[in-house]
C-alpha cells in the first residue's frame, strides 16, 4: 500500500500539471484535491488522489471545450474524479423575528436537542452560540489555552478561553464583541482575536476565533464535549480511516464519523462574493458516507477516538 508521503507527492504532481484549486484564481474548475479513499460501488477500493470538480464532463464535452483530461494515474497511483461544487460557509441564519431558521430534510432534526441550547457554566463544546446582535448561530468548539506575548520578563502569558470559527464569531467583528449562548441568551465570553482569512488565492490554514470566557472558574474546567465527555491533551492529527466523534449544535453528537481524506486543498465561498483557499485540511464523513455536519455545526471539534484527543476543527461543511 502506498504511504501518505507517496500519495502527497502524487497530489503535488497533479497541482504541477495545472489541476489545482488555486489555478487561474478564483476560476479554477478544480474545487478540491486531497489524499483519500477511493470508492467503487460504495466500497473502499484503496487509496488515491481525489480530484473534485464543479462539473464532470464527457470526453466529447472536454474535446469541444479544449479541456485536458485529468490523468487516471500519477506517479503510479490512481486518481478519482468526483463532482463536488465549491464548499460554502454555512452560517445557520435567524428569521426576521430572531428565531432560528432550522434546516430540515436529509436526516437533520430541527435541533440536536434542548440540552444543546441550555446555558452551561463553564461552556462546553458542542453547544449553540451566537455573536451578540448577529443574525446567525454556530457551535462553540470547546475550551482551550493560548499564549500571548507580553513585555513581562517571562515574555508571554497563558490564558484559558474557548474557540469557534472566524466566520462564526470573528468576521467583521472587533475585540471584545460579546458571545451569547444559547442564541440570544446569556453572555458567556468575548472575542479576543480571529485568525485573518485571505481571499487572494494564497493559502489559509485556520478558520479560528479565540474567546475570553466569562463563565465560572475556567481554570478548574474540564475540556469536554457536551455529549462526548472529557478529551485528552494535546492536539492530535487524523490519518486515513481513523474513527472520530463530534458534537455540534445541529447534528448533535456523532460517534460514527471517520476520516476519508487528508492533505486537502480546497476553495471555500465565504459570503459576499469572497472566495478563500484552504490547505492541509481533513475530510470526514459519517460511516454511511453521508455528511458529518449541517448549517449551525460550524466551529465544532472532531476528536480522534483512538487517542481521545482533539484532531480537527470543522468549518464550511
Amino acid at each position: 500500500m502506498a504511504t501518505r508521503e507517496d500519495l502527497e507527492l502524487a497530489q503535488a504532481e497533479l497541482h504541477a500539471r495545472g489541476f489545482d484549486p488555486a489555478g487561474d484564481w478564483p476560476d479554477s474548475p478544480i474545487t478540491k484535491t486531497y489524499v483519500g479513499i477511493k470508492y467503487t460501488a460504495g466500497a473502499d477500493a484503496g487509496d488515491g488522489v481525489i480530484v473534485c470538480v464543479d462539473k464532470k464532463l464527457t470526453r466529447r464535452e472536454m474535446s469541444a471545450q479544449g479541456v485536458t483530461a485529468i490523468p487516471t494515474h500519477l506517479a503510479g497511483l490512481p486518481t478519482d474524479v468526483q463532482e463536488e461544487p465549491r464548499a460554502e460557509m454555512l452560517r445557520l441564519p435567524l428569521s426576521p423575528d430572531g428565531r432560528v431558521m432550522y434546516f430540515h430534510g436529509q436526516g437533520v432534526q430541527p435541533l440536536a436537542g434542548e440540552d444543546h441550547r441550555k446555558c452551561y457554566d463553564p461552556a462546553q463544546g458542542g453547544i449553540e452560540m451566537q455573536p451578540s446582535g448577529k443574525p446567525w448561530v454556530g457551535t462553540f468548539g470547546g475550551l482551550c489555552w493560548y499564549r500571548v506575548r507580553t513585555s513581562a520578563p517571562e515574555g508571554s502569558r497563558v490564558y484559558y478561553g474557548g474557540f469557534t470559527n472566524n466566520h462564526v464569531s470573528g468576521d467583521g467583528m472587533t475585540r471584545g464583541h460579546a458571545q451569547v449562548q444559547p442564541g440570544g441568551g446569556k453572555a458567556f465570553g468575548n472575542l479576543v482575536v480571529a485568525a485573518p482569512i485571505k481571499f487572494d488565492g494564497s493559502p489559509n490554514y485556520l478558520d479560528l476565533a479565540l474567546l475570553d470566557l466569562q463563565f465560572g472558574d475556567v481554570w478548574a474546567a474540564i475540556q469536554r464535549q457536551l455529549k462526548g465527555g472529557p478529551v485528552n491533551d494535546p492536539f492530535d492529527s487524523l490519518q486515513l480511516r481513523d474513527a472520530a466523534r463530534r458534537d455540534g449544535r445541529t447534528y448533535g453528537y456523532l460517534a460514527d464519523t471517520r476520516c476519508v481524506g487528508v492533505s486537502a486543498k480546497y476553495q471555500v465561498g465565504m459570503g459576499s462574493g469572497r472566495i478563500s483557499l484552504f490547505v492541509d485540511g481533513d475530510v470526514l464523513r459519517k460511516s454511511d458516507g453521508t455528511a458529518a455536519s449541517a448549517g449551525g455545526d460550524s466551529g465544532s471539534m472532531f476528536v480522534r477516538l483512538a487517542t481521545n484527543r482533539p484532531a480537527s476543527h470543522l468549518h464550511a461543511g
